[in-house]
């Protein structure tokens, strides 16, 4: 998934509990530089976790109570999120499609250096451990989502004419050349022209190829 700089991401948590209830769980969202968090939200109906390309990330509506979590970390660039909940109960009715809920985190693409303009995108890394504390087993980890931070990448060249047997009076014609080698649309670029001691600004003619 491409993104740029200023924009939100959004990342779906999917998590699957066995009916019962579970004393505690702790989600740890991984963020990466680059990325900052902004905020989340729970997401238990079928209806509610449609993503961006139509398709549906919970198959039944979630059946149980699920608390708010406790939110931590995730207040400067890079720095993990952690969620904490308390008992979780799931319904026991031996079907296993509405044992799951979502947590949507949405987080910020930053304007800083590692995601501003280079030879190549930057790619940056989510993922997500899932823990409870009293089963005795390692956290699980869910594995890296990735998303490509595009920008716009303007060249300039500059040539003038003519370029010899110049004197007092004569017009000098600069052509300035912008090419956005990028592979997304550059908005709102300003250009400065530092003329040479001794010019003096006439006239300006522009085009686009």
């Amino acid at each position: 998934t491409d993104v740029t700089i200023g924009e939100l991401a959004s990342y779906a948590l999917k998590v699957t509990l066995p009916e019962g209830t579970t004393p505690d769980l702790t989600v740890v969202d991984i963020l990466p530089p680059g990325l900052k968090y902004e905020s989340y939200s729970l997401v238990t109906t079928n209806a509610a976790s449609e993503n961006y390309l139509g398709a549906f990330l919970l198959s039944a509506d979630f059946v149980g109570s699920v608390p708010a979590p406790v939110v931590t970390g995730g207040v400067s660039d890079g720095e993990d999120v952690t969620f904490t909940f308390g008992s979780i109960s799931v319904t026991g009715n031996n079907i296993a499609a509405d044992n799951a809920f979502l947590i949507l985190v949405t987080a910020r693409v930053l304007d800083v250096v590692g995601n501003q303009e280079k030879a190549s995108q930057t790619v940056l890394p989510n993922s997500a451990t899932f823990d409870i504390s009293a089963d005795g087993e390692p956290a699980i980890n869910s594995g890296p989502v990735n998303v490509q931070v595009v920008e716009p990448q303007i060249t300039t060249t500059k040539s003038v004419t003519p370029t010899t047997d110049v004197e007092a009076g004569d017009t000098l014609t600069y052509t300035v050349r912008f090419t956005n080698t990028g592979s997304v649309t550059a908005f709102e670029v300003t250009a400065r022209d530092t003329l040479a001691q001794g010019v003096a600004y006439t006239s300006l003619t522009s085009a686009k190829d």
